[in-house]
């Protein structure tokens, strides 16, 4: 894994993080598909990252399980 090349990170405007997750959400079960689990893992994250010499913060970090 390429921490530089793997992590993708994108900015939404005029968009609260909950927003995005409640239609991420409502889409997997538009597909039939039974959300089990949502991890809460927000700023738990804060790493040393050598492959690019700084640290990685996530503001929100879930995990969604289908």
């Amino acid at each position: 894994m390429e921490v530089a090349q793997d992590i993708v990170k994108k900015v939404f405007s005029g968009l609260n993080f909950k927003d995005i997750l409640d239609d991420l959400t409502k889409a997997i079960e538009m597909r039939n598909y039974l959300i089990t689990r949502i991890s809460n893992i927000d700023n738990n994250l804060d790493r040393h990252t050598p492959s690019i010499g700084t640290k990685v913060k996530f503001r929100y970090y879930k995990i969604v399980e289908f």
